[in-house]
């Protein structure tokens, strides 16, 4: 791969039960590797870690581009496709289904015969552009032994978010800058913030090398 960067992804969350966190820390490294992968994002080595009030995966090296689609769509089998030398309903509407002309299709041997087909090539995208849609998935990928409701809506198009404990901050960050992402609380209540994603981590609650306890840590990477 050329032109990696590094992928770093912290869920901050209210304490989660300590016999869950070897479960989560695993699902963690496992879930971002396959959504990676299914978004076509090559990756390296993908490492997970967590605590009672956080899980996060950093991935050293991740493609800024998708790598480019190719696929061959199968269609109807020749004999219900053309007719007396003319594309029947069938092909014809496979043809429109994929937005072609019928005269664009092509014929492919199968081990079930001749079919038409339609070959595609699309193009990759930024890696910026779908680092939302990876992150969103892994939070929905998350099994917990008793997930809970928090009136949280996870802004990808697909409603209701339920997770093991409230999360209060995401960090996601690839290259340095922050991946867009962001769980609506539909909630009104003092105390009861939306939650966006961003370069801030959080400190130990009691516990401070520097500065207040508790405070939020701006970091560029995972080194930091």
């Amino acid at each position: 791969m050329s032109g990696e960067r590094e992928l770093l992804l912290e869920i901050g969350c209210e304490e989660l039960p300590a016999s869950w966190l070897p479960g989560l820390t695993r699902q963690m490294a496992e879930r971002v590797a396959a959504r990676l992968a299914e978004f076509r994002l090559e990756a390296g080595e993908t490492e997970a870690f967590s605590t009672p009030r956080r899980l996060g995966v950093v991935v050293g090296r991740v493609a800024q581009r998708q790598s480019d689609l190719e696929e061959l769509i199968t269609g109807p089998p020749v004999s219900a496709a053309i007719k007396d030398g003319q594309p029947t309903a069938a092909g014809l509407g496979f043809a429109r289904k994929n937005g072609v002309e019928f005269a664009a299709l092509v014929r492919v041997e199968t081990p079930k015969g001749e079919y038409l087909a339609l070959g595609r090539r699309e193009r990759g995208r930024a890696a910026a552009d779908v680092l939302p849609a990876v992150a969103a998935a892994t939070l929905r990928d998350l099994a917990f032994p008793k997930p809970m409701k928090w009136d949280a809506v996870l802004d990808d198009g697909k409603g209701e978010l339920a997770f093991g404990r409230p999360i209060r901050w995401l960090l996601i960050l690839f290259g340095g800058r922050v991946v867009p992402l962001a769980i609506r609380r539909s909630v009104v209540a003092p105390g009861v913030h939306d939650v966006v994603s961003g370069n801030a981590t959080s400190g130990h609650r009691f516990l401070a090398v520097t500065g207040r306890p508790g405070r939020a840590v701006r970091v560029k990477s995972f080194e930091d």
